[in-house]
């Protein structure tokens, strides 16, 4: 029995300006820098990041991911995605390919078409490393 199957199509956009309209935003978030992602994010979480990094329940492992509604009315958002990405020090271009992948496979999950990307340090790696 053969199915039909329906590639997305992929297009990417590299922007340092405004939050962009997407269905899911993630986060990758290091392991060592869980205060700065509950700073930046926190809010926009309705507090459900702060509250699981407090609890434990989001530690920023390798992988571990945690999906909160997003509730800035400022942002064109509808999830906001944290992807854990263990030691910042750890953080490769194979570290970031599997964490897209785990992005990815979670914003299937919530049926999400737009996805947007952001780091939760950003500048801790650069352009020809997430590239390589």
């Amino acid at each position: 029995m053969s199915h039909a199957f329906h590639v997305p199509e992929i297009t990417c956009h590299v922007s340092a300006g405004p939050m962009p309209e997407a269905d899911a935003l993630v986060v990758w978030v290091p392991s060592d820098q869980l205060a700065d992602a509950v700073a930046q994010y926190g809010e926009a979480t309705g507090g459900g990041l702060t509250a699981a990094v407090a609890s434990g329940a989001f530690t920023g492992k390798v992988c571990d991911v945690s999906t909160y509604p997003c509730t800035r009315a400022d942002w064109h958002v509808t999830y906001v995605v944290c992807v854990g990405a263990g030691p910042a020090a750890d953080v490769d271009a194979e570290r970031v390919r599997r964490l897209a992948a785990v992005a990815a496979h979670a914003c299937r999950k919530l049926r999400a078409p737009r996805v947007a990307w952001v780091d939760a340090a950003m500048g801790s790696l650069s352009d020809a490393q997430r590239l390589d």
